[in-house]
């Protein structure tokens, strides 16, 4: 029961992640020119999900905050 406490606790802090990160990568496409809004569709809505929950297993948050940090410092 604990176990899965945990694991509903760490899905939400993903999905939380991914929706930030996801809204400043486009944001940051966006600024560069790039309508990606535009282009969304779900199976691409989806496969972006899937990139950026692939860097937190890979990377984990703190390197994702990293990566976003200097992004949004730029702009």
């Amino acid at each position: 029961m604990q176990k899965n406490i945990f694991k509903g606790i760490k899905n939400t802090a993903d999905d939380f992640a991914v929706k930030k990160a996801k809204e400043l990568l486009i944001k940051n496409i966006e600024e560069n020119g790039m309508n990606l809004t535009e282009l969304l569709t779900p199976a691409i809505d989806t496969k972006l999900d899937e990139l950026i929950h692939t860097i937190i297993k890979e990377h984990g948050y703190a390197k994702l905050a990293s990566v976003g940090l200097k992004a949004h410092s730029r702009g």
